[in-house]
């Protein structure tokens, strides 16, 4: 077992991390289109440049639950849906409450106003420690990918050559992470957004107040929480918050085994660390209030040819994993309800480089 001198346990990283947990604010911003009992007004339909047409929008709010992916905001976010699709169902045909339709995505808005990116709310989920996130965003690419027993690091914590390489992997997702939420905190300026901070905690005793926060933010009047509150209570699959609790000890295990004391180290005597690399994250970005903000494609080669006949190229593991956690992350400019009108987002969405000029 890894000794309590050699290695940084969550609460130490988490400690490190105020000045980006404090970057994460919620904006609250009131629209008259979502005050109780108003519809919305239907969006116009318009052609796009690629002579695409948006689809006719319904009289209904769209509510976007973005996080990165990973198990963790998964499980959160199916939680989530299921249960404001129950109240959605508990005030169908009534006029008290505007219809909302709680999205899940990971993929970030893009630059512009509300019409966009097409969101009326915004629900972000984060994780504190940030690491937790970043480990999970890790984890689930590589099981996705089937490629877990290729970090040898991850899967015995022995010292391996392949160390250094869980290493990268994990410090240019870090990177991505804290650029994902750059962006979304631009979007905060003109957009209600609320933010949960997903704590190891929270998650594993008191997951149930995340879904009240949630109703909260979107049920406004008082009567109709005290109605939810009294016809639908909230109620989570024991399995699925089992699953979630060995999850986060999975990940607790990770760090246990892979994050070395160093990361305590001053930043010039160990630049490569975890906790300096968000600091330079935080330090060139003017804490994330620079636009625009820092490349989700940096170092990030744009070809999706990472995978050979046998299976996946192993010389280019690294670039394969950042390759599909950039894209993930990336504005989904081909969505519907999405318009990318800004250079760097087109330049962010592309696989031509030729538009980042």
């Amino acid at each position: 077992m890894p000794s309590e001198t050699n290695h940084v346990s969550l609460s130490d990283l988490n400690l490190t991390e105020d000045s980006f947990l404090r970057t994460l604010k919620s904006s609250l911003i009131q629209d008259s289109k979502s005050a109780p009992g108003k519809g919305l007004l239907p969006y116009k339909e318009k052609i796009r440049r690629n002579g695409k047409r948006r689809p006719e929008v319904p009289n209904i709010l769209r509510i976007g639950i973005l996080a990165p992916p990973g198990f963790l905001t998964t499980t959160v976010t199916k939680w989530i849906v299921d249960y404001l699709s129950q109240t959605q169902d508990l005030f169908r045909g009534r006029m008290e409450i505007v219809p909302f339709q709680p999205i899940p995505s990971s993929h970030v808005p893009p630059y512009g106003y509300g019409k966009n990116h097409g969101w009326d709310k915004i629900i972000r989920l984060t994780t504190a420690p940030i690491l937790l996130g970043v480990v999970d965003m890790m984890l689930f690419t590589l099981a996705y990918n089937r490629l877990e027993v290729e970090l040898i690091g991850y899967t015995n914590g022995n010292g391996s050559k392949n160390d250094q390489l869980t290493r990268s992997v994990l410090s240019g997702m870090l990177r991505q992470y804290v650029r994902w939420h750059c962006r979304l905190s631009h979007v905060a300026a003109h957009t209600s957004v609320y933010t949960i901070h997903l704590t190891p905690q929270v998650l594993q005793w008191y997951p149930e107040r995340i879904i009240q926060n949630v109703t909260n933010f979107i049920i406004q009047e008082p009567q109709h929480r005290m109605k939810i509150e009294k016809d639908i209570p909230i109620t989570l699959p024991e399995g699925e918050k089992i699953e979630l609790k060995q999850h986060i000890q999975n990940i607790e295990l990770f760090i246990a085994n892979n994050i070395q004391e160093k990361e305590k180290a001053e930043c010039q005597k160990y630049v490569e660390s975890y906790r300096c690399i968000l600091q330079k994250e935080l330090d060139s970005t003017e804490k994330l209030k620079a636009w625009p903000c820092l490349s989700l494609w940096e170092n990030v080669t744009r070809r999706n040819a990472y995978k050979n006949k046998d299976g996946v190229d192993r010389g280019n593991i690294q670039e394969f994993l950042l390759f599909q956690t950039a894209s993930r992350l990336g504005p989904d400019c081909g969505a519907n309800f999405v318009t990318c009108t800004i250079q760097q987002d087109l330049c962010e969405e592309a696989s031509d480089l030729s538009l980042c000029i």
